[in-house]
């Protein structure tokens, strides 16, 4: 699997989780976070020449920011690809 691809795969996966992370019933919300932070740690491990371990501990706690990490590390894999000079 390429980087884009498991970018991407990383990024469907915590939006398909988002709903079960607001819910009411605690127990699934759990489960939930723990997947996502799984996702995280998934993230991170894969993309450490990139990401910080600061921004990784601040994507651990905070969805939204997660999300945006991973969207702009995508992009910048992508310029980098079709423009690999600079």
């Amino acid at each position: 699997m390429s980087r884009s691809t498991s970018l991407e795969d990383i990024k469907y996966e915590a939006l398909f989780i988002q709903e079960q992370l607001v819910g009411t019933d605690p127990v699934k919300v759990m489960a939930a976070y723990e997947r996502f932070q799984a996702l995280v740690d998934r993230f991170y491990s894969e993309n450490r020449d990139i990401v910080t371990e600061r921004q990784f501990r601040a994507a651990r706690d905070n969805y939204d920011y997660f999300i945006v990490l991973v969207e702009t590390t995508l992009n910048r894999l992508t310029a980098e690809t079709e423009n690999p000079e600079g």
